[in-house]
């Protein structure tokens, strides 16, 4: 076994007798000039002092981690780097039309919900059938529904213009024909962890006629006014939600099912070409009211003449009126 294996050294020397000559580092307390014995205390004093110091990780694990030694900080740093998600990532950002005073973040993820009615013939009148599962179906986890009031109203009837008043999410109400134009308003109460929030719509269905409809719902939000703190993946939730209500709402612009009347039978459902058809049956209606506004008639006068009138409706009137006055003047002295 070798004894003395570091055969370079001549003679061994206490590091108390070796200076120190290289450049000064003042953090590690190192100075050149120095012997080597103190130089390394001083420089173990100083690296102990940051090993041992501790700190606080709360900004990572929301006031749950306590004081941790350096070398476990940068480990649980390095940990959470690797697990980093958009839900630790704080949103500040504008958030313009998104989460603004008006909605909340649970009132966004409801934008865009729809639902689907019908209109059937019945035995005594016709049946509106509606179903607003699919909604409670697609809540969030954390949003529970608090409430469904749908009434049905129409034409008054014995006083009462009320048909149908009901809390059920799923229900078919027979209309009596007489009873239209009809109005139906659906109405939601929604639990959210920030408060209520309240889905509306209001739905016109003017006849009889048959179909199925889908209607998007409308979002009142009562929740609290709070300020919300924000994540990365919260806020790309609320875009998501809000693109998804705008998808829904230019699709429904494409596939617009209209509750018409036997007089209009539309072509489309596209929104452009029911205007342009509603357009066309306007322009009839105001041509065939010139034409009724411009009278042509004759009245035969004392002579067994006849003077002829070419008046709008004002003036025929008038004319009209002149002539069954002077008709019953001569009638009248006729008698006496």
């Amino acid at each position: 076994m070798c004894l003395n294996c570091n055969y370079t050294c001549i003679d061994d020397t206490p590091d108390g007798c070796l200076l120190y000559t290289g450049p000064d580092f003042p953090r590690f307390n190192i100075k050149s000039g120095e012997y080597y014995n103190k130089i390394i205390v001083n420089f173990l004093e100083e690296i102990n002092k940051y090993v041992e110091q501790k700190v606080q990780l709360n900004c990572l694990y929301n006031d749950s981690c306590d004081e941790v030694d350096i070398p476990e900080a940068i480990q649980i740093i390095i940990d959470k780097l690797c697990m980093l998600t958009s839900a630790d990532i704080k949103y500040t950002g504008n958030k313009y039309c998104i989460g603004n005073k008006t909605i909340s973040g649970d009132a966004v993820s409801l934008l865009g919900k729809h639902f689907t009615y019908k209109v059937e013939p019945a035995i005594t009148g016709t049946s509106i059938t509606y179903d607003l599962n699919e909604i409670i179906k697609n809540l969030p986890s954390t949003h529970k529904v608090g409430r469904v009031n749908t009434v049905i109203s129409g034409k008054p009837k014995r006083g009462k213009s009320i048909i149908a008043d009901t809390n059920k999410p799923f229900a078919g109400i027979t209309v009596e024909n007489d009873r239209f134009p009809v109005n139906m308003d659906v109405d939601m109460r929604i639990n959210t962890p920030s408060g209520d929030v309240k889905m509306l719509r209001t739905i016109s269905i003017p006849s009889p006629m048959p179909g199925s409809y889908t209607a998007k719902m409308n979002v009142q939000d009562f929740s609290t006014n709070i300020a919300e703190i924000w994540s990365l993946e919260s806020f790309l939730e609320a875009n998501a939600a809000q693109v998804c209500a705008n998808t829904v709402e230019l699709d429904s612009y494409k596939n617009m099912k209209l509750p018409g009347c036997e007089e209009i039978q539309y072509v489309s459902t596209d929104v452009k070409d029911i205007i342009a058809q509603h357009s066309a049956i306007l322009c009839s209606l105001i041509k065939q009211l010139k034409e009724l506004n411009n009278v042509s008639f004759s009245i035969t006068d004392d002579k067994c003449g006849d003077t002829n009138y070419n008046e709008d409706l004002h003036g025929a009137i008038n004319v009209l009126s002149k002539s069954c006055s002077s008709l019953n003047g001569k009638i009248g002295s006729c008698n006496k």
